[in-house]
């Protein structure tokens, strides 16, 4: 029921629709990190960038930045972003 009622109350600002299989996994395998950059990070970022309003430093460092142009375009925060404890 929790799970449900937060799904409702966040609602992405932009459909997200992947234009092949690749943009889809890179969106589900990139975790957040503010201590390296990590694989998959560039084609994420990339990928983002594709969004109106949206325009992110590409260099694989998926944080804080990445992780905010992620919520806009998913209405999720990255997997092991701080802010979702």
């Amino acid at each position: 029921m929790f799970l449900r009622y937060r799904l409702k109350k966040l609602k992405p600002l932009i459909a997200v629709e992947a234009t092949n299989e690749v943009e889809t996994s890179v969106m589900y395998s990139v975790r957040y990190s503010d201590k390296a950059a990590i694989d998959h990070g560039k084609e994420l970022q990339k990928f983002l960038n594709k969004f109106k309003g949206i325009n992110i430093k590409v260099d694989g460092w998926p944080g804080k930045k990445t992780s905010n142009a992620f919520m806009k375009v998913t209405g999720y925060y990255l997997q092991g972003d701080p802010r979702l404890k």
